[in-house]
């Protein structure tokens, strides 16, 4: 077994994003009619400061009713630090969403934090 020195790291010397995050869930074998949510903004906002987590991407949240909860739940109230990643779900528009999420995430990426002000 690999044995080697652990290192305590309390806040990234740069800002983050954490590209895989999943901020909610959703039961697969029922008809989904509401989103979970794995914890608040509230235990969630303070957090990614003290560490230097500037932004999340949020790859859960469902589909149709469940997604527009989840969208207004974390990224509407916090869009500079939480984003919604638009999966295909056997959309053929993937292309064009994909491309819309990945520069999103780079134009908020570059911008710095208005928490940080």
């Amino acid at each position: 077994m690999l044995h080697v020195p652990e290192t305590q790291v309390p806040r990234a010397r740069f800002p983050v994003i954490d590209f895989h995050t999943h901020l909610s869930w959703s039961a697969r074998r029922r008809q989904v009619t509401e989103a979970h949510n794995n914890a608040t903004p509230e235990e969630v906002l303070p957090v990614m400061d003290r560490k230097n987590l500037r932004m999340m991407v949020n790859l859960t949240g469902g589909y149709g009713k469940v997604l527009e909860q989840t969208i207004n739940y974390w990224q509407k109230p916090h869009p500079r630090q939480v984003h919604r990643f638009y999966g295909a779900h056997g959309s053929k528009r993937l292309p064009s969403r994909a491309t819309r999420s990945f520069r999103q995430i780079k134009l908020f990426a570059r911008r710095p934090s208005a928490r940080a002000a």
